[in-house]
């Protein structure tokens, strides 16, 4: 099955022999490191909801 979760999709990229196989360790890696990035930026953004209902402002 196919991940929901970007989180879940860049672990399956990261570890998946065939993708390694076909564009090669580097490529592969350097994906992996900017999906990261991206996620990374994405889970420490504070949405208008959770500023409006979860924050205590």
């Amino acid at each position: 099955p196919l991940p929901l979760y970007l989180l879940d999709a860049i672990r399956l990229t990261e570890k998946s022999k065939m993708l390694r196989q076909s564009f090669g360790d580097q490529v592969v890696s350097s994906y992996v490191k900017l999906k990261q990035q991206e996620w990374d930026s994405y889970a420490r953004h504070i949405t208008e909801w959770e500023r409006e209902n979860a924050l205590d402002v």
